[in-house]
């Protein structure tokens, strides 16, 4: 590909000569404005070309006032006339003088004289490229003194000077031959002149303009001097070659060769057209004369290394550059070398010599272009350091090389640019920035084969398949067809053409020394084939390959692929393993890769997992780094599936929304809200994100409890487009309702329609409806969103008159334009209409709302559409009927006997207990903890998990509740002293949502109905609950949520620990609030709260996987223990406990005679409770003995009137569920010890102990 040199800028000045120039002989006899009169259109199109770079209402009238004043015409006039004194400053001077710009906050003199600089650049090019337009400074034949003579040899010194310093890459031709310093004739001064500006423009990347004015030379050259004919054709040469024209631009080399065939850059240009032909043996003999002619010309070296390079003289080239060690630091040397090292592999070299480049200042945009190119093709072989960060150079250096050519005209190389950068862009997944380069080189040059090829990856990408059919199809070059076809063939077999597909990769894949991209291709076919159940035209070619080279790796790699395709995955993994086993660098990566895929395929994502590690190697743009996350994640391998996707999107410039997805999956399971929100929030800002996004975004708003979030969120929600999601549907009916929407009952409704076979929809529709707060009156006639049942004799049948914007799903639902439901649009219940002409007449019996009529066919059809499903049922209200009834609920009553006996006998979570029960756990927490009917079992009893508990404790700065706990706290109202013993007290996110949610559901029913029971004596009763009770429910539900929303909110990290699969069986049967209990934490392992839980089958749970739990009566110890709690205090509490029905709770004698003391030693309702804990079987007989002989000993002493009454009530309810006469004797042994230093008391309390066993056994 040709470069060309990007010379310094010219100056004002020399800008100015050359719009004089430009105007021809009419600038002779005429001024400025004259000739701006007569070429307006140009002088215009000038000026709009300047107002595209700058703000066109302040420069723009600054322009027309400048070009149309006295000073500007001074300055032409001036140099016209041949004068040299106009510097840059006078020029800009002149600009703001008359101009008047004025730029707030900007330094105004330079960006003035950019905008000369601009206008004057196009006014140029709009000249050059004009109709008018005549070689520059052509007028001036006549009138050049001896001065103008002097200044110009002294500019073509400096040109010339500048040309030899500037470096280029394949870039050749540069004109000047020995015979350039011949003195110049002053009869072709103005020719030499006028090749100075056209080369001055081709150093500026102005090749059009400079294009223009060669070829009009040429024209009128006449007889002229064979150095400046060969810098003509020179120079005209480069111009059509940088415009991708190869057979005219080498056409005037070999004529510029033939004017000086011994020259060295002569030959140079000639060995440019020898490679160009694909003659790169002459191309190497022609630089060889060239060096032999100068050694160390840096264009005649970087040609022949080209060449040699083009003739695959690898060795050659290696001595070449290895004997002539100045190449590596020669810039256009270094560049050519760069792309061969790219070219050749060595990606490492390749990319080291051209940063080297670039980090010059003095680089130009070629060098930028290569670096850009090399870190592009480095990234796509997966090879040369970070791939990632390659990627992202390719387009910082593309993007730079862009801006160094945006004021030039090399259309070809912007292109390339363009290319490489959608290149780049493309493997980042910046599909939009990707399809924005492409686009733009397209409008160039609609067949460009790179744009054409990327676009159709990306279109393939986005899962545009005929599209991109369609753009791989404008691709006409032969070979970059070939080179296209693996991805041409996807795109067919995307869309659904595998047949053609099949043609395609047929006709093209060969086993002879295979690629890994002839891998690719066979593959691919073996993949088609097989699906299509056609002939499998690559066995017969892998196994004659395999034959002639049976240890080729890439074979056998395939031989696999075949065996896979075609069911036999297990002879598939054994080959892949074999050729594993002796695979190195490039194909141990590609194997491992096609093993990763064989595990994922077969559902073995844990070792697909592994796989994909090795061959990904943490490179977060890796094709593959999605497959790895879904790996990690359906392996459940929590952990490494959140640290993988959170790299992901902190790494990747533009990370895949799925990778955003998982992670914020994760964050909102494991209760890291505020995160987990912030990652919705990046995927609906997205032009990618969707409906159900959003709804995802606003249910976690909800987790929050930011009402007013969720209400602006959910009004950006298109419910039309959930219609394929009625799950996210009935949520985001759910959600409106939550936050006051009033159209939250037309959601529900649309997602019951679009979710038709499914129950929980059904279910969730018909649990919104109850609670609707609309007037549900049925409609006095027949309106458009209504249902009329019509009656003619005794068949009757609904009819649905769908609303806009609704499609009809079955028969009976009338669109608003039919003839039938113009018949029936106004009627009213008792009124006639005919159906069809020559039918009866139908009656109208009702009419009902669309919503009404949805919650009845629900009630009536989901029995039958849903058999297996008993949450809901449809009993009509017959003799019949009402015996099913009762026998449903007998069925129920047995069912909740023998879960309360299950729950009774076995230390099962009090969750699992309210999950099979169908109840909230804190609805069941407060039914058990107002009647005896189910104790809650909060403790085991033993003293060695009481003595655990204290040590645990006394260490203890953190704790965190479960919902047990926190209704514990709630009720004892203990948060203040809870606040004053702990650093930090927590409540589980999950918790918070599980109440937030009870809440929510409290808030949405007006009043729950009732149902029917059976009482203890067997009959049956209407259990209703009154609007009081439901009141004082809905705000212990609120005061509960409130108090936990006073607390520290918790994650639940350590859970990621754990597999995923058995968090979600936890789950089931813990709820997630029980998971986010047990698993509370941090995102560090070793900074843990200690778990107060008062559910003692969830805390036995947690003590299983080695987390440990107290109860909240080892608390209230720990509290007294530090003196936040008096023993009054303390005892109260332990009193409550045992009044709340818990069961097992620790009973010592002080915190009895405690109670009895404050009560004057009468009992009251927690004393009592506290009696009753002492029966047996539940407390042991040991424990129960000595808690109330110690007590009796002390109330002996005490010398009580109530002495024989508390007496006789501790031992009443000592024996109680116990043998009376042995546990009573076992008591009366203890009291005899404790009173053995107290005589009298010791003869009085054995009396009263021997009476009471007399009196039991009698």
């Amino acid at each position: 590909m040709l470069s060309v040199v990007r010379g310094k800028p010219m100056g004002l000045s020399m800008l100015f000569e050359i719009v004089v120039g430009g105007m021809g002989r009419f600038a002779m006899d005429q001024g400025c404005r004259a000739l701006f009169a007569q070429n307006s259109d140009v002088v215009d199109l000038a000026i709009v070309d300047t107002c595209h770079q700058y703000d066109d209402i302040v420069v723009k009238p600054a322009l027309q006032s400048w070009i149309s004043s006295d000073a500007f015409e001074a300055i032409f006039d001036g140099l016209k006339s041949g004068k040299r004194d106009f510097d840059d400053e006078m020029i800009v001077s002149s600009f703001l003088d008359v101009g008047d710009l004025y730029l707030p906050g900007e330094p105004l003199r330079d960006i003035a004289k950019q905008i000369v600089s601009t206008f004057l650049s196009a006014l140029a090019n709009r000249l050059l490229l004009s109709d008018q337009a005549i070689p520059l400074l052509a007028n001036r034949q006549e009138q050049l003194h001896s001065d103008t003579r002097e200044h110009f040899s002294q500019e073509l010194a400096q040109v010339k000077a500048m040309i030899d310093a500037l470096p280029t890459s394949l870039i050749v031709g540069l004109e000047e031959s020995s015979d350039t310093q011949t003195p110049i004739n002053p009869q072709h001064a103005t020719l030499t002149a006028q090749l100075d500006s056209a080369r001055d423009l081709i150093n500026a990347g102005k090749v059009k303009s400079a294009r223009a004015l060669l070829e009009m030379l040429l024209d009128n050259a006449g007889d002229i001097p064979s150095n400046l004919e060969f810098r003509l054709l020179t120079n005209l040469g480069i111009c059509v070659l940088a415009a991708d024209d190869i057979e005219e631009g080498c056409a005037y080399l070999e004529r510029a060769y033939r004017l000086q065939p011994n020259a060295a850059k002569s030959l140079v240009n000639a060995a440019l057209v020898a490679r160009l032909n694909n003659d790169p043996s002459r191309a190497i003999e022609l630089t060889s004369q060239a060096l032999k002619l100068e050694p160390r010309d840096s264009y005649a070296a970087s040609e022949l290394m080209a060449a040699l390079w083009d003739a695959g003289e690898t060795k050659r080239l290696d001595e070449f550059v290895s004997n002539e060690d100045w190449v590596v630091d020669d810039r256009p040397c270094a560049t050519l070398l760069a792309r061969i090292r790219a070219d050749q592999l060595r990606f490492d070299e390749a990319v080291a010599l051209s940063r080297c480049l670039v980090q010059d200042e003095e680089a130009d945009y070629d060098e930028h272009l290569v670096l850009a190119g090399i870190l592009l093709q480095a990234s796509d072989a997966r090879q040369g350091g970070d791939v990632l960060a390659f990627y992202l150079e390719a387009v910082e250096q593309a993007t730079q090389a862009l801006d160094l050519l945006e004021a030039t005209e090399l259309q070809v190389r912007r292109s390339l640019a363009q290319s490489i950068r959608a290149g780049a862009r493309l493997a980042l997944g910046a599909f939009d920035e990707a399809i924005d380069d492409v686009e733009a080189v397209l409008q160039t040059d609609p067949n460009d084969a790179n744009a054409l090829y990327h676009k159709g990856v990306i279109l393939l990408k986005t899962e545009r398949p005929e599209e991109a059919i369609a753009a791989f199809d404008r691709i006409r070059e032969p070979h970059v067809r070939s080179k296209i076809l693996f991805q041409f063939a996807l795109a067919y077999r995307a869309s659904g053409d595998e047949e053609t597909a099949a043609t395609l990769l047929r006709s093209e894949v060969s086993l002879e020394c295979p690629t890994w991209d002839d891998i690719l291709k066979a593959e691919l076919l073996c993949e088609v084939e097989a699906f299509l159940c056609i002939e499998d035209t690559t066995a017969p070619l892998i196994e004659l390959a395999l034959e002639l080279n049976p240890t080729d790796l890439k074979l056998l790699t395939l031989a696999a692929t075949h065996q896979h395709f075609r069911g036999t995955d297990t002879d598939a993994e054994k080959i892949l393993l074999e050729a594993l086993s002796s695979a190195r660098n490039e194909d141990l990566i590609e194997i491992v890769w096609r093993l990763a895929n064989l595990y994922r395929h077969q559902g073995r994502y844990s070792e697909a997992a592994d796989r994909f590690v090795e061959a990904i190697q943490g490179n977060v743009a890796h094709p593959g780094a999605e497959a790895l996350l879904t790996s990690f994640w359906n392996s459940g391998r929590q952990r490494e599936a959140f640290a993988w996707s959170r790299k992901i999107r902190v790494e990747h410039p533009h990370p895949p929304k799925f990778a955003i997805e998982i992670e914020a999956q994760i964050l909102g399971r494991v209760g890291d809200i505020a995160s987990s929100v912030e990652c919705w929030e990046s995927i609906c800002s997205r032009d990618d994100a969707t409906a159900v996004d959003k709804v995802q975004l606003a249910l976690l708003q909800f987790r929050c409890g930011a009402r007013e979030r969720v209400l602006d969120q959910v009004r950006q929600v298109n419910a039309a487009e959930l219609c394929s999601e009625p799950f996210v549907l009935l949520k985001l009916a759910q959600l409106k309702h939550y936050v006051g929407e009033e159209d939250w009952l037309d959601d529900a409704y649309l997602a019951r329609r679009c979710g038709m076979n499914h129950a929980p929809i059904h279910l969730g529709y018909f649990a919104l409806f109850v609670g609707c707060h609309k007037d549900s009156q049925s409609p006095e006639s027949v309106e458009v969103g209504t249902a009329v049942l019509l009656r003619v004799d005794s068949d009757e049948q609904w009819w649905h008159i769908l609303e806009t914007g609704e499609e009809s799903h079955t028969a009976n639902e009338l669109a608003q334009n039919s003839d039938l439901t113009q018949r029936l649009l106004g009627r009213q219940r008792g009124e006639s209409v005919t159906l069809q002409e020559g039918e009866l007449p139908h009656e109208v019996v009702d009419i009902q709302t669309k919503y009404v009529r949805a919650l009845q066919e629900t009630m009536l059809l989901y029995p039958t559409r849903f058999p297996n499903n008993t949450h809901l049922s449809s009993i009509p209200m017959t003799q019949d009927g009402i015996i099913k009834v009762l026998g449903l609920v007998d069925e129920r009553d047995r069912y909740f006997l023998k879960l309360h006996e299950w729950y009774r006998d076995e230390p099962i979570s009090f969750i699992i207990l309210a999950n099979s029960l169908g109840v909230p756990a804190p609805e069941l927490w407060r039914a058990c903890t107002g009647s005896s009917e189910i104790r809650i079992r909060f403790s085991s009893g033993s003293d060695r998990e009481a003595q655990k508990a204290s040590d645990l404790l006394r260490h203890a700065d953190k704790i965190v509740l479960d919902m047990l706990a926190l209704l514990t706290v709630h009720e004892l109202d203990l948060r203040q002293k809870l606040l004053e013993r702990f650093d930090q007290v927590a409540v589980p996110q999950n918790v918070i949502d599980e109440l937030r949610q009870l809440v929510y559901e409290a808030t949405m029913v007006v009043q729950p109905h009732g149902h029917v029971a059976k009482n203890p004596n067997g009959t049956y009763s209407l259990v209703e609950m009154s609007s009081e009770e439901w009141e004082a429910y809905q705000n212990f539900t609120r005061s509960v949520l409130s108090l936990a929303q006073s607390l520290d909110p918790i994650t639940s990290y350590p859970e990621l620990d754990i597999d995923g699969e058995v968090i979600e069986q936890l789950s089931e049967l813990i709820t997630g609030a029980g998971v986010g209990s047990i698993f509370a934490g941090g995102k560090d392992p070793d900074d843990r709260p200690l778990l107060v839980s008062d559910d003692l089958g969830q805390a036995n749970l947690a003590r299983a996987i080695g987390v440990d739990a107290v109860n909240t009566q080892g608390v209230l110890r720990e509290l007294l223990r530090s003196e936040v709690l008096t023993q009054e205090e303390y005892s109260r509490f332990i009193a409550r406990l045992a009044m709340l029905n818990y069961r097992f709770v620790q009973v010592d004698p002080m915190v009895l005679l405690t109670l009895l003391d404050v009560n004057g030693f009468q009992t009251d309702e927690g004393t009592r409770a506290l009696f009753a804990v002492l029966e047996g079987p539940e407390c042991t007989q040991e424990s129960a003995v000595s808690v109330v002989a110690e007590l009796i000993a002390q109330l002996a002493q005490k010398g009580l009137l109530q002495e024989t009454l508390l007496v006789s009530l501790l031992l009443g309810h000592l024996y109680r569920g116990r043998e009376a006469t042995t546990v009573l004797r076992d008591c009366l042994k203890e009291l005899e010890v404790k009173l053995g230093f107290i005589p009298l008391a010791q003869t009085r309390i054995r009396l009263l102990v021997m009476q009471y066993i007399s009196l039991v056994g009698g």
